[in-house]
């Protein structure tokens, strides 16, 4: 874990940053539900797989109008 913070490809926090600005520039209703920055480590492989699973469990509740800011 060490070489993983301190090598070459360590994660950059500006990057962080960087995805939180660029995340308040977009529109509300364009803004991705979840953002990974940096490497994923299959992280965006896993939200893609569970991404509908997640939508369709809201919707059966009917809580799927809490998704998107009214603003």
């Amino acid at each position: 874990m060490q070489g993983l913070f301190s090598g070459p490809e360590a994660p950059n926090s500006h990057a962080v940053a960087e995805a939180i600005a660029k995340l308040i520039a977009t529109d509300a209703g364009d803004r991705p539900e979840r953002l990974v920055v940096g490497n994923s480590f299959g992280a965006d492989a896993v939200n893609a797989a569970t991404q509908p699973i997640q939508s369709g469990m809201i919707r059966s509740i009917g809580m799927d109008g809490l998704k998107k800011l009214k603003i």
